[in-house]
């Protein structure tokens, strides 16, 4: 998420610069429809193409000027709106948690990161229990290092890690009509809360929701069941697909800025607040 915020970010950043600098208002929506065009080649994320659909949408005006002023007033928009859908994520978060829980969750996310550190500063004691050792160091750096109780397991310990643990709460990268895209290893734990009656939830913003995404995944890095590499030296083929589908139906409910809602009420309530993106 946090890769992903910074990629909107500095999108944000290009095209605001490109409405400044294009003089000639009937040069602007070249300008701008070309930019977006060179930034829709960097790797799938929702967010980022919603970004870049919201602010082209103002080259569609006629009127130079108001085109202008229209794209200039989109991405002042996005700014602000994605920093507030992200503090009310956090917020919706840290109010389903306890003091005393103890939270499984999988490789390092930054929703579910400030979530936790939420509920601390908020006085709440929890403990973090996290699975994926490559990607999940990060985030047991960050919380041990401000007085949050972490422990780092490797994947294989999904079991043991789910069995003491009081909630999931899981980062996703995509969420789509029919499914949650998620960090490889992430259905593993969402599965095992399910045979264990531990309750699952998934962190993401609304506008992680792509309604396009069955296609637009196959430009996500890493996103699919056949990558395979075969090392000749060893013989050996290494599987390196980094991403994997979680059944909306072992999902408690999805944490995002619209609140906490089951997968099916949450693409209602996305395509209710942001009607464009259908």
């Amino acid at each position: 998420m946090a890769a992903a915020q910074d990629a909107v970010s500095d999108a944000l950043r290009q095209l605001d610069s490109v409405v400044h600098k294009t003089r000639s208002a009937a040069q602007l929506k070249t300008n701008l429809r070309r930019t977006v065009t060179i930034l829709n080649n960097r790797p799938y994320e929702p967010l980022l193409a919603h970004a870049l659909r919201y602010v082209l949408m103002a080259s569609d005006l006629e009127h130079p000027r108001s085109m202008r002023e229209q794209a200039l007033e989109h991405i002042q928009h996005l700014k602000s709106a994605i920093a507030s859908a992200k503090k009310h994520a956090v917020e919706s978060g840290s109010l389903k948690l306890i003091s005393g829980n103890a939270i499984a969750t999988h490789g390092s996310h930054a929703l579910v990161r400030d979530i936790i550190m939420a509920a601390k500063h908020s006085g709440k004691k929890v403990s973090v229990h996290i699975t994926s050792a490559d990607h999940g160091r990060d985030l047991a750096r960050h919380l041990a290092s401000r007085g949050v109780d972490a422990t780092l397991y490797t994947d294989s310990a999904a079991k043991l890690v789910i069995r003491g643990a009081d909630i999931v709460m899981l980062g996703c990268t995509v969420i789509t009509p029919n499914t949650i895209v998620a960090p490889m290893g992430s259905e593993l734990l969402a599965e095992i809360a399910r045979i264990e009656s531990i309750p699952v939830y998934v962190v993401a913003l609304g506008l992680q929701f792509d309604p396009k995404a069955e296609e637009n995944l196959k430009k996500l890095q890493g996103f699919t069941h056949k990558i395979t590499q075969r090392d000749p030296a060893t013989g050996i083929t290494h599987h390196k697909a980094k991403y994997e589908f979680i059944n909306p139906d072992i999902v408690t409910g999805i944490i995002s800025d619209l609140g906490i809602y089951n997968h099916r009420r949450f693409v209602e309530e996305v395509c209710a607040h942001h009607p464009w993106l259908e």
